[in-house]
């Protein structure tokens, strides 16, 4: 199979529509900046939970704080970064690790609900 019938295997497999939001700074004059979010791109998603906290290195362990872990899929063609917000419905989640799978069709890793 050629790599554009994996993505749209796997990309079928990704039931939830979603929205991939960065952010972007803007000086505020003052010597800081405000930050607004901005889209990055509409796409579609797939998100599970359950996440056993052994499967948490201590970096992101230390980042949560008593929030809701989920894995999520994503296109490999996705530019998502750590820490981009992942918009489904009218739940927002927090990009906390991100890798390509093998078969570089889906990008997965972890995020929480903010």
């Amino acid at each position: 199979m050629e790599a554009s019938q994996l993505q749209a295997i796997a990309t079928a497999h990704m039931p939830m529509a979603c929205s991939l939001m960065g952010v972007t700074r803007t000086p505020d004059g003052a010597g800081g900046y405000t930050e607004v979010p901005t889209l990055k791109q509409t796409t579609h998603c797939g998100l599970s939970g359950g996440v056993m906290v052994g499967e948490i290195s201590a970096e992101v362990a230390a980042k949560l704080q008593g929030r809701n872990v989920y894995r999520f899929r994503l296109p490999s063609d996705s530019p998502a970064a750590i820490g981009d917000g992942l918009v489904v419905g009218a739940r927002t989640f927090s990009l906390l690790s991100l890798a390509c799978a093998p078969d570089a069709t889906v990008q997965r890793g972890l995020c929480a609900e903010v």
